[in-house]
């Protein structure tokens, strides 16, 4: 079984290529567009135009065909299983730090609260002494 790398490198490739068709495609399409009016295109310029139509809808469909095949390969990847438990066990630190702030925030609030009811016993002292 492929790696996640792998499958990566592989599906990278594969985009790769059918962009470059296709960039090649709109290109020769532009140039015949370009080359005059379209009533003075020849017969065989109107049934390249309609080919180029075709096979950049083609490009689109086996695009989508390879999304669904990479994805596919990901879920059988040799280093998938390695993976989730690295993403398990970053999700249970964070979960742990999540705990320790909420705690930390918890006692922020309590001094908080103490502060102000030392500030307020402060004022009235200071009004009483004064």
């Amino acid at each position: 079984m492929p790696t996640i790398q792998e499958v990566r490198d592989a599906f990278n490739e594969a985009i790769d290529a059918i962009d470059a068709l296709d960039r090649d495609l709109a290109a020769e399409r532009r140039k015949i567009k370009m080359s005059g009016r379209p009533v003075d295109r020849t017969d065989a310029q109107n049934a390249r135009l309609a080919e180029i139509i075709e096979n950049r809808k083609a490009l689109g469909e086996a695009k989508e065909d390879l999304i669904m095949e990479t994805l596919a390969a990901y879920e059988n990847a040799s280093d998938l299983d390695a993976l989730l438990e690295e993403i398990n066990a970053s999700n249970t630190g964070a979960r742990d730090t999540l705990d320790h702030l909420k705690t930390m925030a918890d006692y922020a609030e309590k001094a908080a609260k103490v502060a102000s009811a030392v500030a307020t016993a402060a004022t009235k002292l200071a009004d009483f002494v004064a």
